[in-house]
């Protein structure tokens, strides 16, 4: 006997339950839904739930599977589920992990099967007023868009929406309100200096590499952060190559951008990293900027100077 939502779903997406059982099924996980605050909705999965594997599943995951499991039966909770999924990928992560991923994409694929208008706008709006617009044709409409807004006068309470002209079944969207204080060029704290050169050229899809220069105490672990703009990864091989030659211990990666850590210097030695990436998006970038600590003082960092990143587009595209 199924008890819990999330195998309901499994097997429900299956095909391996007919009749009353899909019935029961059915009623199981549309119980388990969530409504969130833009509409979407997520399978709640309870906890002691495992998947194949012997592991907890990702709230992604099961959400996936749930979309799936409705598709036929109830396709206005199906819509819900898919625009949660799409609203769940992340550039240089994706949903996440291998099974997510797989469950994602099978989500997608087959909730949103009719053709797509030939435009999109898309319009984002700060308490009625719109202060965002980007209308979106051809391939486009298939690839993520970021539009970039001056959130002035940011403090206190404000409502923001997003939508689509005319309205498109399972818009995903993410939103991130990032605040920067003006740099004021102070140096960072004794012994360390660490500065960021970006190619002079970057384009989508153009492997290039960011040079990365520091300075730190001799005998000492050191940690560097190097925040990334959206849709741009780091490559993967030659980081491991890095790490094959002690250039550095390890790297670790996320959405936000990759973390580095490197081998203590020996007296007088700087360190040069030339950190292998890989655009996705065209645009105008503003990440935060590049820190460098030591393992003695991992709470008091030196920064770089703050640098825009311009991603042209892939040669051939529209800009």
């Amino acid at each position: 006997v199924v008890t819990d939502p999330y195998s309901a779903a499994a097997m429900l997406a299956s095909g391996a339950l007919e009749g009353d059982a899909a019935d029961a099924a059915r009623h199981r996980i549309e119980a388990a839904l969530r409504l969130q605050d833009d509409g979407s909705r997520v399978l709640a999965v309870p906890a002691g739930v495992v998947g194949v594997d012997g592991s907890p599943p990702s709230q992604t995951e099961a959400t996936a599977i749930a979309a799936i499991a409705l598709a036929d039966g109830s396709p206005d909770l199906a819509a819900d589920l898919g625009a949660a999924v799409l609203g769940g990928w992340r550039p240089g992560v994706g949903w996440g992990d291998g099974a997510a991923d797989l469950r994602g994409l099978k989500a997608v694929l087959a909730l949103f099967r009719e053709p797509l208008p030939a435009e999109v706008a898309i319009t984002i709006s700060r308490d009625g007023r719109e202060v965002a617009r980007r209308t979106l044709r051809d391939a486009a409409l298939r690839d993520l868009s970021v539009l970039e807004v001056p959130a002035r006068d940011a403090a206190g309470l404000h409502s923001w929406t997003v939508a689509a002209e005319p309205p498109v079944p399972g818009l995903g969207f993410a939103f991130t309100l990032s605040s920067w204080v003006p740099w004021a060029g102070a140096l960072g704290p004794s012994g360390l200096e660490l500065e960021i050169a970006l190619p002079e050229t970057l384009a989508v899809g153009q492997p290039a590499t960011v040079e990365v220069a520091a300075s730190a105490p001799a005998g000492d672990t050191l940690t560097l952060t190097v925040p990334l703009p959206p849709g741009t990864v780091p490559e993967t091989r030659g980081l491991d190559a890095l790490v094959s030659t002690g250039v550095l211990s390890s790297w670790r990666a996320d959405d936000r951008g990759v973390t580095l850590t490197a081998p203590p210097l020996r007296p007088g030695q700087p360190l040069r990293v030339p950190l292998p990436i890989v655009p996705t998006l065209a645009g105008r970038f503003h990440p935060a900027p590049a820190a460098l600590a030591t393992a003695r003082a991992p709470d008091t960092p030196a920064r770089s100077t703050p640098t825009p990143w311009v991603v042209r587009p892939a040669p051939g595209d529209r800009p």
